[in-house]
């Protein structure tokens, strides 16, 4: 199994640290295939489209099994609105790599984009049990729950992240908004607080806040 700390870097299929990648994937790998998947992630984070297909034909010609490859692909896929097409590319990825959390993150994304709740909260958790250490995929997976109506399992996953990340602002404002729907003001407005002492005062999650308190 691939280290879990170098998931986060792959979420959006973007190469973020090259040394922490030669590291941890590249021990073993032919140069070759390196360079191609060194390019293929140089391009898509440029958004060069066309110059990340390019590698992606080069990286599996090389090595038909090499899983960032399709990842990466996804991605892309994504990016151009093609959602089915990036949902093919993120399972030949776990076929090719089951422990690869991300393509299980981004396959609950895009099926809680579609509305597809129940299918998404499996995918996060899926994601969440080989990366237990992903704070968006909690988010994700609590926003899945609320659009659900399942408040009582939405607000456990909040306050786990909040005892967790504890800067994590909109773990706060989100729990916040549900405390005080149920009236629970004085809690309400703890949590909207914290987000003031966290945030710099021109972001839009100081603002949020800010305006939530107002009407608190």
């Amino acid at each position: 199994m691939l280290n879990v700390n170098a998931f986060s870097l792959f979420k959006k299929g973007i190469l973020v640290s090259p040394e922490v990648a030669d590291r941890i994937l590249y021990t073993g790998v032919p140069t070759k295939l390196v360079e191609a998947d060194k390019a293929m992630a140089t391009a898509v984070n440029a958004r060069d489209w066309a110059a990340a297909k390019r590698s992606f034909d080069l990286a599996v010609a090389l090595e038909p099994r090499w899983f960032l490859a399709y990842f990466r692909l996804g991605f892309v896929a994504n990016e151009l609105g093609n959602i089915k097409e990036a949902e093919k590319l993120y399972w030949k990825t776990l076929e090719l790599e089951p422990s690869w959390a991300p393509a299980y993150y981004n396959l609950g994304r895009d099926r809680k984009q579609e509305g597809h709740y129940k299918e998404a909260i499996v995918l996060f958790e899926k994601s969440l049990e080989l990366d237990p250490d992903d704070p968006d995929a909690f988010i994700s997976l609590a926003l899945c729950h609320s659009a659900m109506g399942d408040q009582p399992s939405e607000d456990r996953i909040y306050l786990h992240v909040i005892d967790t990340w504890p800067n994590l602002s909109i773990a706060h404002i989100n729990y916040a908004i549900n405390k005080r729907i149920e009236g629970k003001r004085s809690l309400a407005r703890q949590h909207f607080e914290r987000v003031l002492s966290i945030e710099a005062s021109n972001s839009a999650l100081y603002k949020k806040a800010l305006q939530e308190l107002k009407d608190c």
